[in-house]
C-alpha cells in the first residue's frame, strides 16, 4: 500500500506546511492555492457565509417609512405600523432566519421584542400592516362585519409582516406572512416561559387571526364597536384561544443580539384590587373579569406620512387572468345562460349562505356557461377574494367578479 505522508509528517500533524520542503509538499502547495482560488471564486460571488449574513442583516435592518391612510388620529387597514410593547419598550420583531423546519408547516420563522438601537427605528424586520378577516362560511351569529378601512375594537383581522424583510416591494403581498400563535402542546411551546408560542407563518387559518381589546375589562363591552385610536395603550388577544399577546422581558440569543421572547398568555397581576373594587358594588365574584397585565399592553406607533399604498392582493397574478377568462366565458354565453346559471347555483346553496363545495361550482360554471377554471385557479381566487373556507368557494362573489369584468 503506496504511503502518501512522511513519517514527520503523520507525527507532526499541522506543524510541517508546503512550504516546509518535506514529504508530499508540492501535493500540499498545490491544495493550498486551490483552497485560496475556491474562497476567492466564491467571495466574488457572494457565497461565503459572511457575505450571506451580511447581505440578511442589511435587508432586514432596512429603512421603513411608516404611514397612514388618512392622519385623523386612528389605525386604518392600509397603514405601515410598529408595535410597541408598554412595559418593555420593546418593538414586534420576526427574524426570517430563524426557521421551523418541521414538515407540514410551509414558512414559518420565530418573532421576538427588539431593545437593540439598531431595530428600534422603524425597519423591515420590525414593521406591519392589517389584513381583513372576512368570516367563515358558518360564522358565529354575534360576529359583527365592518365597511371602510378604520379598525375597530373588536374586530378581527391579520398581522402581516412586511415583504421588504424578503426584500420584496412593500406593496407585494401575494406571499404574506401571518402572525399567528396556537394552544401549548408538546410539540409547540415557547422556548423561555414554556407559553404559547408566537410565530410568522404562511399558514393562512384561523390560528392568525387577532382584535383588540381596551385595558379594562368593564369597558369592552361598550367600547367593541369603536375606533382604535393610534398610540393608545391596548391589549391585543388571539382570537382563537382568548390569550394576549405578551412580552414577559425573557431574553434569548439569536443573530441580531439579545432579544425578548414573546408568546401569548393573560399576565394578569395576583393582586385583587380592581376586583374587590366591584365585588363591594354587588357584581358577583364569578363575573369579575381579571385585567392583564403591562406585559400585554401594546401601541401602534402610527407615522405621520399620508400615502395609500396599492397592495398586491394574494393569489392576484394568478386570479385576475382567471377571472378575466370568466367574464370572456359570461360574455359569450349570453345573459340568458347566466340567468339559468345564478337560478341553478341558487337551488344547490338550500341555506341562501352564498357558499358551495368548490368541485360542485366548478362543475356548474363548466356546465352552464363552459367557464374552465381549474382547482387550483380556484384556489388562487380563493386567497385572492379572502375566503376563509378550504373546500367552499363563495358563489356570488364569483359570480359578482366575473358580471363586473
Amino acid at each position: 500500500m503506496a504511503q502518501y505522508y512522511t513519517k514527520q509528517q503523520l507525527q507532526g500533524a499541522g506543524k510541517y506546511s508546503g512550504k516546509v520542503r518535506i514529504g508530499n509538499w508540492n501535493e500540499d502547495a498545490e491544495l493550498d492555492e486551490i483552497v485560496l482560488k475556491d474562497y476567492i471564486d466564491r467571495k466574488a460571488r457572494g457565497e461565503l457565509k459572511l457575505d450571506k449574513f451580511q447581505q440578511r442583516m442589511s435587508v432586514a435592518l432596512a429603512p421603513v417609512e411608516t404611514s397612514t391612510v388618512a392622519a385623523e388620529g386612528l389605525v386604518h387597514f392600509g397603514d405601515v405600523f410598529c408595535l410597541r410593547n408598554v412595559q418593555t419598550g420593546a418593538l414586534l420583531a420576526a427574524d426570517v432566519g430563524d426557521r421551523d423546519t418541521r414538515p407540514g408547516e410551509g414558512f414559518k420563522c420565530a418573532v421576538s421584542g427588539t431593545t437593540l438601537p439598531a431595530s428600534q427605528a422603524p425597519v423591515a424586520r420590525n414593521t406591519w400592516m392589517l389584513s381583513k378577516y372576512k368570516g367563515a362560511p358558518k360564522g358565529a351569529v354575534t360576529e359583527r362585519h365592518y365597511d371602510g378601512d378604520i379598525l375597530h375594537y373588536g374586530q378581527k383581522f391579520r398581522l402581516v409582516g412586511n415583504p421588504m424583510m424578503f426584500g420584496r416591494e412593500i406593496e407585494d403581498l401575494e406571499e404574506p406572512l401571518y402572525l399567528k400563535s396556537g394552544p401549548v402542546t408538546t410539540q409547540y411551546f415557547a422556548k423561555c416561559s414554556r407559553h404559547q408560542e408566537v410565530s410568522l407563518s404562511s399558514t393562512r387559518n384561523y390560528g392568525s387571526v387577532w382584535h383588540v381589546a381596551p385595558l379594562n375589562p368593564a369597558e369592552r363591552l361598550t367600547a367593541d364597536g369603536t375606533p382604535v385610536p393610534a398610540g393608545a395603550p391596548l391589549v391585543l388577544m388571539h382570537s382563537a384561544t382568548n390569550e394576549a399577546l405578551c412580552c414577559n422581558g425573557l431574553l434569548f440569543g439569536n443573530d441580531f443580539g439579545k432579544e425578548l421572547e414573546i408568546c401569548c398568555h393573560n399576565a394578569a397581576p395576583a393582586k385583587m384590587t380592581g376586583n374587590l373594587e366591584l365585588t363591594t358594588k354587588g357584581v358577583p365574584e364569578q363575573l369579575v373579569a381579571k385585567a392583564e397585565g403591562p406585559s400585554n399592553y401594546w401601541v401602534f406607533e402610527v407615522g405621520d406620512t399620508v400615502r395609500e399604498l396599492r397592495f398586491r392582493s394574494p393569489g392576484e397574478s394568478v386570479a385576475r387572468p382567471a377571472l378575466a377568462r370568466l367574464a370572456a366565458a359570461f360574455e359569450a354565453a349570453g345573459e340568458d345562460a347566466v340567468k339559468a346559471l345564478i337560478q341553478n347555483l341558487e337551488l344547490l346553496d338550500k341555506a341562501s349562505s352564498g357558499w358551495l363545495d368548490r368541485l360542485e361550482v366548478l362543475r356548474v360554471m363548466k356546465t352552464k356557461v363552459r367557464a374552465e377554471l381549474s382547482a387550483g385557479e380556484l384556489e388562487e381566487i380563493a386567497k385572492f377574494a379572502g375566503w376563509e373556507s378550504a373546500t367552499s368557494a363563495n358563489w356570488r362573489d364569483l359570480v359578482a367578479y366575473a358580471l363586473d369584468g
